[in-house]
């Protein structure tokens, strides 16, 4: 029975702790929780990269086509213009 007394004693004095020991675990803890975001974080901003990576592609191929239509219509009106008047 004693035995018991003392390692609840041993334990109700180690879970009261100190500051230092609750700042110590808060750090601890931040810092887990911060490796863990990181981690995500990176992962998120990466496949957001690739995404506007392929929009950005899309997007230059698009503009270079409507450049095209763009000049075609043009030529096509300064013709039309330039013969037909």
């Amino acid at each position: 029975m004693r035995w018991f007394e003392r390692l609840l004693e041993k334990t109700l004095h180690r879970s009261k702790g100190s500051r230092s020991d609750l700042l110590r675990a808060m750090l601890q803890y931040s810092i887990n929780v911060g490796d863990a975001f990181f981690i995500k974080l990176v992962y998120v901003i990466n496949k957001v990269s690739i995404l506007l990576n392929k929009i950005q592609l899309t997007m230059i191929e698009s503009m270079i086509m409507a450049s095209l239509w763009f000049g075609l219509i043009a030529v096509l009106i300064i013709w039309l213009v330039t013969y037909l008047a």
